[in-house]
């Protein structure tokens, strides 16, 4: 079975997960916040600003493919039992984005371990431009701040409940806590927080990834909180929750899957009329080699 792992999943249901406790800021800058993100604004509807092919649907994936990505990496022995002990993914609320400037073209992520408090979580930040040929493309100064994940939630089936289906089910199922509220972290902070996670979340002993900080277009990402049911003409979604995937044909094979959230802390998975809710991954950097993906041609 062709194995992949999210990296990013973010998903809109309800689960019989267990939450973890919002990490608390022994790792939270007092710093002056200088990014983008630091303008807070509550609503995030699009506009006609945005270039056409930003939003186009890079990083659309579908339902059972997050469900694929997800039971991959779960299949995996270390990531399972990081996954069950840790975390396997958290919420990031509505508010921690910033609409922004239209100069502001992605978000960037990067998985975090803090192994004094043996939490997992997420750190990212608006990005004025991607360049995945840049080998420096990670690099964050010490005190720039990142925004961070709260309400981290681990896996609690047995390790013979790892398929697509057990996958859609706890997905689908899934209601857990949101914070509207979220932390922030320094930039010289995640510095070491990132590689702790490439560490503990490892694959046979192996670091899974090449590059260890990954970027979506923005606009997508503002798609995915402002979508739309086309029954109520509503916005159902406060937040999204991200989950780790797996993709062992990738050479960054640790993926991230993000799925927005409902106001009752379930995962949006299709509207009243069943059209599918906005699903994303791919996120960049794209794979050299077998792994290409083409549609990273905007940010070269």
């Amino acid at each position: 079975m062709k194995k992949i792992i999210l990296f990013s999943l973010i998903v809109m249901t309800g689960c019989l997960s267990k939450e973890k406790k919002n990490l608390k800021p022994s790792h939270d800058s007092k710093l002056a916040v200088s990014y983008g993100m630091s303008t807070k604004i509550s609503d995030l509807r699009l506009t006609a600003t945005k270039s056409a092919y930003l939003c186009a649907n890079y990083h659309r994936i579908t339902f059972d493919e997050a469900c694929n990505y997800v039971s991959a990496f779960l299949s995996e022995a270390n990531p399972y039992t990081q996954d069950t002990t840790y975390g396997m993914g958290g919420y990031m609320d509505s508010s921690a984005f910033d609409a922004g400037a239209a100069t502001d073209e992605v978000i960037q992520f990067f998985p975090c371990f803090d192994s004094n408090l043996m939490e997992v979580f997420l750190c990212y930040k608006d990005l004025k431009s991607y360049v995945s040929t840049n080998s420096n493309q990670c690099d964050l100064t010490d005190n720039e701040v990142l925004e961070q994940s709260t309400n981290q939630f681990v896996y609690d089936k047995p390790k013979t409940q790892v398929s697509a289906s057990d996958v859609a089910n706890f997905i689908s199922t899934m209601k857990t806590g949101i914070d509207k509220t979220h932390s922030q972290v320094a930039g010289k902070d995640v510095k070491v927080f990132n590689p702790q996670f490439f560490v503990q979340y490892n694959v046979n002993g192996k670091d899974p990834n090449i590059i260890h900080c990954g970027a979506m277009n923005k606009c997508e990402v503002l798609r995915l909180l402002n979508q739309t049911d086309s029954t109520s003409k509503t916005y159902p979604c406060v937040g999204i929750r991200y989950f780790f995937g797996y993709d062992d044909a990738r050479n960054n094979k640790i993926r991230l899957v993000l799925i927005g959230v409902n106001a009752d802390g379930s995962n949006l998975i299709h509207f009243s009329t069943g059209e599918d809710a906005v699903m994303l991954e791919k996120e960049w950097p794209p794979d050299t080699g077998s792994g290409v993906d083409s549609t990273s041609a905007p940010h070269h």
